[in-house]
């Protein structure tokens, strides 16, 4: 059995969504632009597909690696909060 080919996979944003379009036939929707690039591109290497410079360039390589100019977020210390007495009787009287 001879698998169909594909020609071409895009990516569109739809309303809150984007498209993962084969051959201009829907394929899949998924939440994020980073989702719908990572699909694009596992498609086009399956497919023998020379792979789009913007797929390639928003593989994450290290999950917890930032962009460049982004600082990692200071840790605000938590208001101090009265303790509760652990030997105090709750709402009985």
């Amino acid at each position: 059995m001879q698998k169909p080919a594909i020609t071409e996979v895009a990516i569109k944003k739809e309303g809150r969504f984007w498209a993962v379009k084969t051959d201009g036939k829907l394929l899949a929707v998924v939440l994020y632009r980073k989702g719908a690039e990572a699909v694009q591109q596992l498609l086009q290497r399956l497919a023998g597909l020379p792979v789009t410079a913007e797929a390639e360039a928003t593989v994450i390589k290290d999950p917890k690696a930032r962009p460049p100019g982004r600082k990692a977020a200071s840790p605000t210390p938590s208001p101090s909060l009265p303790r509760r007495n652990p030997t105090a009787r709750r709402g009985s009287r």
